[in-house]
Formats: C-alpha cells, sequence, structure tokens
C-alpha cells in the first residue's frame, strides 16, 4: 500500500485560450465563453490561512507569507504512483470541496491507469477508532456533490471576471492617478459581504438622535419572612411557582428593617412628546395611590447551547474568546489535525442516533476545571440528550472533543495570528471553549421563576420584574453565558401603597453600533452568502484588499468601520 498527499485544489477553472487574456473580447461575452480545468505549474499557499493563490503574499512588514507548490510535480507523481495500483482510496476532506478534489485526483490517475477503482473513506476526526471504521466502510465518490462544487467553480469565474474587468477599467477611467495600476476585483461572495457592512456603516452616518421622556416609579417595602431554605417546591408544567426565598436578610449582614427597592417602568415605554409626559406624570402624582393589579408567577429556562456547528463556532469564538473567524478556523484545524476535536467544518447540528456520547464525557473527567461536572453528568444522573437542531449535512456530526488534553499544545513561530501574540494561549481558549459547549449540550437547561407585577396609578399602567434562578445546571460549565437573578420585594394582588417616588426620566436615542463580525457572520448566514468553510475568508478577503478597516472599539468588540480609509469601489 502506497500513501501520497494533495495540497488543496489540484487543478483551476480558467477560460480557454485567448480568453483568459484581458482585452480579447467584450466582458459581458465571458458569461458564453469555453472553460477548462487543468493543473497550474505553481500554486502560493498562505501560511496563516491556508489559501490559494497564484502569486506571492505579502504582509504588512513586506516580507513573503507563503510558500510555492508545484502542482504539475504533484500531478506528475500522481501518475506515476497509479500506473502500478490497482486501487485508489481517497482520504480527503468530507465536504464538498473534498468531493471534487477527490474527482480532480482521479481524473489525474486515470491519464495513466484507466481502469483503477476508486474508492472513497469517510471520517469525521483522526482519532484510531474512527479511521479504523472508515477503513472496513469504503464508499464510492459521490457525483453530485462533485458537479455542485464545478457550477459553482464556473459561476464564480465568469461572474468574477467579467465584473472585475468590467468596474476595473471604469474605475480606473474614472480616478486614473488613484487606481491606474490597480486591479479592482469583484466576488460575487466579498461584494454582498461587503454591502453588509456598507449599508450599516450608512445606518450610523445617517441616524437623528432624538430626545425621548418615561415615568418611572419607586417603591420600597420592608422584606418579608423568607421560606425555609428546606422547603421543596414542585415545578409542573405551567403551573405556577411561588417565589423562592431561600435566603435571609442577615446572611447579608443587613438589618431586618432595611428596605427593598423595586423600580416599576411605564408600560407606555418611551414617549418622544415631553408635554404629554408632563402632563401625565402630573396627574400620576396628585393622584399617587397604587394598586397591585397583577402578580404573574411563571417557570423559566435558560436553554442550553445546541450542538455546535461551523457558522455558529465562528460567531460564539468571535463574542467570547474576541478571535476573528479566520484565525478561528486555523486553530480549528489544527486542533483536528492533532486529533483534540472532531472535523470543524460540519453544517450539522444534531447528534446520529445511537451517539455514545457518555463516553466522550467521560473522557474529559481528568480535567481539572470541568473534570468534576463531565463526572457529576455521569454520576449524578445530569446527561441529558442533546438538544436535536434542524441541520445535517449528511457528512460529519457537531464539533465536539475527541480526547483530553490540557498541555499538549505547541506554539508555532511560523504563524503570526491576526490580533493574536501567542498561538498557545488561544488555542487552549478555543479547546476549552469547544469541551465546555460540548457538555453545556449534554446538560440540562437552567431553571428559574419570574414575577411580574403589575401595578396601576392613575389609570396608567407600571411593571416591574424580578427573577430567582433555581437551578444553574448546565451554566455551572458554561461559563460564557450569564443569567443574573434580580429580587424584587413580594407583592399582593390588589394591595395597595403610595410610591417613594414619582419621576420623569429622560434619555436620548443612540445611533445603531456598527458590524461586529458575530453580526457579519450571522447576516451571511441568513442570506446564503459563502458556506460553513468559506464565511472567514471572505471576510478576510475584503479587509485584506484594503476595503475597510477592522478594529477594536465598542468595549474591545471588534467592529467594522469605514472611518480612517478609503473606499476604493
Amino acid at each position: 500500500m502506497l500513501f501520497t498527499s494533495v495540497a488543496g485544489h489540484l487543478m483551476e477553472l480558467d477560460f480557454v485560450e485567448p480568453y483568459n487574456k484581458w482585452g480579447i473580447c467584450p466582458d459581458i461575452e465571458l458569461f458564453e465563453k469555453e472553460t477548462v480545468k487543468t493543473v497550474p505549474e505553481v500554486v502560493c499557499i498562505c501560511f496563516i490561512c491556508v489559501s490559494q493563490s497564484y502569486y506571492t503574499l505579502f504582509c504588512n512588514q513586506s516580507f513573503p507569507i507563503s510558500f510555492q507548490i508545484d502542482k504539475e510535480n504533484m500531478a506528475k507523481n500522481l501518475e506515476e504512483e497509479a500506473r502500478n495500483c490497482d486501487t485508489l482510496i481517497c482520504w480527503l476532506d468530507c465536504d464538498r470541496e473534498g468531493e471534487n478534489i477527490c474527482f480532480e485526483v482521479m481524473s489525474v490517475c486515470r491519464r495513466t491507469n484507466p481502469n483503477i477503482k476508486v474508492q472513497r473513506a469517510k471520517f469525521s476526526s483522526l482519532e484510531a477508532g474512527h479511521i479504523r471504521h472508515a477503513v472496513h466502510n469504503l464508499t464510492v465518490p459521490n457525483e453530485n456533490d462533485n458537479d455542485a462544487v464545478d457550477a459553482r467553480q464556473e459561476i464564480d469565474l465568469r461572474i468574477g471576471a467579467a465584473f472585475t474587468r468590467f468596474q476595473t477599467r471604469r474605475l480606473q477611467r474614472k480616478f486614473p492617478q488613484v487606481l491606474a495600476d490597480t486591479v479592482c476585483s469583484y466576488g460575487p461572495c466579498q461584494f454582498p459581504t461587503l454591502g453588509f457592512v456598507v449599508a450599516q456603516w450608512r445606518r450610523r452616518k445617517a441616524f437623528i438622535p432624538e430626545k425621548f421622556w418615561s415615568i418611572d416609579v419607586t417603591v420600597s417595602v420592608k422584606p418579608q419572612p423568607s421560606f425555609a431554605s428546606d422547603e421543596k417546591q414542585q415545578i409542573e408544567g405551567v403551573e405556577k411557582i411561588k417565589k423562592l426565598r431561600s435566603f435571609t436578610k442577615s446572611t447579608k449582614g443587613e438589618s431586618q428593617n432595611t428596605k427593598e427597592t423595586a423600580l416599576f417602568k411605564w408600560s407606555r415605554g418611551k414617549v418622544f412628546d415631553q408635554t404629554i409626559v408632563t402632563i401625565l406624570a402630573g396627574i400620576v402624582v396628585e393622584n399617587s395611590t397604587a394598586v397591585v393589579t397583577a402578580v404573574e408567577n411563571k417557570f423559566r429556562e435558560k436553554l442550553r447551547p445546541k450542538p455546535l456547528e461551523t457558522v455558529e463556532l465562528q460567531k460564539r469564538a468571535s463574542r467570547f474568546l474576541k478571535l476573528s473567524s479566520k484565525d478561528t478556523m486555523t486553530l480549528a484545524e489544527h486542533l483536528y489535525q492533532r486529533g483534540f476535536i472532531s472535523y470543524p467544518r460540519t453544517e450539522t447540528d444534531q447528534f446520529p442516533e445511537g451517539a455514545d456520547l457518555k463516553a466522550l464525557i467521560r473522557g474529559q473527567q481528568q480535567s481539572s476545571a470541568w473534570g468534576a461536572y463531565a463526572k457529576s453528568l455521569l454520576e449524578d444522573q445530569g446527561f441529558r440528550p442533546p438538544i436535536k437542531g434542524t441541520k445535517n449535512d449528511q457528512a460529519h456530526p457537531p464539533i465536539h472533543p475527541i480526547r483530553f488534553t490540557d498541555t499538549d499544545f505547541e506554539v508555532y513561530n511560523l504563524l503570526s495570528l491576526s490580533n493574536t501574540t501567542n498561538f498557545s494561549s488561544k488555542e487552549k481558549e478555543l479547546y476549552e471553549f469547544i469541551v465546555r459547549h460540548f457538555l453545556a449540550c449534554c446538560s440540562e437547561n437552567a431553571k428559574g421563576s419570574e414575577t411580574k407585577v403589575t401595578i396601576d396609578i392613575a389609570q396608567e399602567q407600571f411593571t416591574t420584574t424580578g427573577l430567582v434562578v433555581l437551578q444553574r445546571n448546565y451554566l455551572d460549565v458554561y461559563c460564557y453565558d450569564r443569567w443574573t437573578g434580580k429580587f424584587i420585594p413580594e407583592f399582593l394582588p390588589n394591595q395597595t401603597f403610595v410610591p417613594d417616588s414619582i419621576l420623569i426620566a429622560d434619555g436620548i436615542t443612540t445611533a445603531p453600533e456598527l458590524l461586529n463580525e458575530a453580526q457579519l457572520i450571522s447576516l451571511m448566514d441568513k442570506h446564503g452568502i459563502g458556506t460553513d468553510a468559506t464565511m472567514a475568508q471572505h471576510i478576510a478577503t475584503i479587509q485584506d484588499r484594503v476595503l475597510f478597516v477592522f478594529y477594536f472599539i465598542y468595549n474591545h468588540q471588534r467592529v467594522f468601520t469605514f472611518e480612517s480609509c478609503v473606499i476604493l469601489t
């Protein structure tokens, strides 16, 4: 048995000669000209994102950050090795792109061995058991997936080439001093992505702030005696839940005479007419006796996360770990190659029936950080089957940990991730997030009791809401989510009282914030721009082409802005 490899796509799609050169035909005719797939001589592979291009890349310090791969010699190697083989087994990524590469390898090998038998290995991780299962359950390459990628490549080529040539000439004529030697490329995914950024930036620039007013009512009451801590309350369906008072004021070192304060918000919300608010506030003050019209107790749950798919991984890593989508996928790919996690490019958010999730949980028990929680899931009957999502790409399961590690990470001086100074530190953070997310998926929802109190003053309605967290459950391991209780005094239906204060509150509307990366990914996913595997590269591309600046503002959240750069297109 012989083993060899390829690096990404073996072939490239282009127009036949001479239409692969500019100025040969009108741009619109590129939608009809014949195309051909060939093996290029040399391809440059970027160290940072492992993307392919046909020119050397340079970073801001003007030193090369790419290496060259001779695809032509790679194809010759496949031809030579295929001569004396009777079977070709393709161990490529189990997605559409991997299937397309499989057919590229097939076509090259069949140049010297037309009768070679081709089989396909399907696997989701590099763990030994998965590899053994794959080799004992070989399939055949999926021609439909291959055709889908071929169609996408042809659409990208025709649209990209036609519009790039058209807009480059047009913009060079309009701005000859700035763009004389610049190619203004167009991408069918990059431009819609850029459009989301521009639209939000324009909404913010066009925003006109407005003043608003509201009425706030504050009341202070003495605390009621607390329930005994050993009184258990049953939670049944939609039955109303009595408020849990499992703590006493004395445990906080407070006097029993201390009053509890509740802030009631006006049911009308924000009103943009000061005169109207002043008149209504005057009526409320003159008739200031409040009557409790409703006390509603409801059972509340904070849902645990669904199993993790690629788009959600990128969004949550951006929000929780402050990682760009590009860096997230680079780190995840490395974790996968080391056998720590499953395949990181998947659209599936549901585990297959019969998956041995408890075995995966058992493997995490040795952790000093989350091992005790993993043990409790298995021994204290805390395990719950994960929520079944709506997506299934029929190729890979959701992203999950394969084996435990807390020290087996390496620092790669070769890699220099954007906005990242310590590769090992970020790699550990991402691995920990994936583990905690998986454990949270296998846990029970957090449970609480919400109390909503409505009062009436002079026929104006005011409400306040309190929350008691009864069971934290998944929140004990998923430190990225927050669910905080809010204490309010106990009120009874038809109770009357005089508020401590009735005040007019004012404020001003704020402009919509610029998009952060998690929001941009959500918009791309909603509108079908790119795939789970390509979104990160599309976002990186429109940054690399200096179309806008990407930096930290607004509480250290990454947002996209045009404030300090020139928009070229």
